[in-house]
């Protein structure tokens, strides 16, 4: 009792001893919980016998009550014999296959009498399939009850897919996919809004050109000296 219990416990007031009379008796068909934080929690049992009649039960007062249509020759008989069922994503409805491939949905699970509508019909259920699931699934656009089988004398697998008008509110059992945060804005000042002023760097002096001086750096005197008075007059 391990393996895939972690925490577990009975509930005894829960227990429900269906008698098994005829050889295609297939004893306890589904047995499903709906938990709640109001505390109006639900087990409902459901088997595929001649006697078994599908029960909600309630785990802590022990109150068991049968589910069943009160008109017959409107939605048919749902009888004993239930293929599958499950609870709506809310809890507030429940759906139903019987023998004769019935698909019904249950609602106002807490009066008496309940809702009983059948919703569709499948001529290919009417033996009973180990292989049958069935699930409520939320879309953007509608509710919708998905049933899937095998036909094991074929090998041939089905799938059915049913709209309803869903009642009480849609929890979404997966998680949200996380959403990137919007990327911050920044916005400047007016007072820096306007573009940058350009300064001008201040331009170098060119060096001034040099005047050449024609004059000689030394002049001679007009009047030679005199002591170059003497050689005057001497030619070589």
């Amino acid at each position: 009792m391990e393996f895939p219990f972690v925490v577990f416990h009975e509930l005894p007031a829960c227990r429900y001893y269906v008698p098994l009379h005829e050889s295609e008796d297939n004893g306890v068909s589904a047995t499903l919980f709906r938990s709640s934080r109001r505390g109006d929690e639900l087990v409902c049992i459901t088997t595929w016998t001649q006697s078994g009649v599908p029960i909600l039960a309630h785990p802590k007062e022990g109150n068991k009550t049968d589910v069943k249509t009160e008109n017959a020759s409107r939605h048919g008989r749902l009888g004993n014999r239930i293929q599958c069922a499950s609870f709506s994503p809310s809890g507030a409805e429940l759906a139903m296959v019987n023998d004769r491939g019935y698909l019904y949905q249950i609602s106002n699970l807490d009066s008496s009498p309940m809702d009983v509508k059948r919703l569709a019909t499948s001529k290919e259920l009417t033996t009973k399939s180990d292989s049958f699931a069935m699930s409520y699934m939320t879309t953007t656009d509608e509710d919708t009850i998905i049933m899937a089988w095998v036909d094991a004398a074929t090998g041939v697998a089905n799938i059915k897919r049913v709209p309803v008008a869903a009642q009480g509110d849609i929890t979404m059992s997966a998680p949200l996919m996380p959403q990137q945060p919007p990327s911050p804005k920044y916005e400047l000042p007016e007072s820096s809004r306007d573009p940058p002023r350009v300064h001008e760097l201040p331009r170098e002096a060119e060096p001034a050109p040099v005047k050449r001086n024609s004059k000689p750096a030394v002049e001679l005197p007009t009047d030679p000296p005199r002591f170059l008075s003497r050689f005057r007059g001497i030619t070589r």
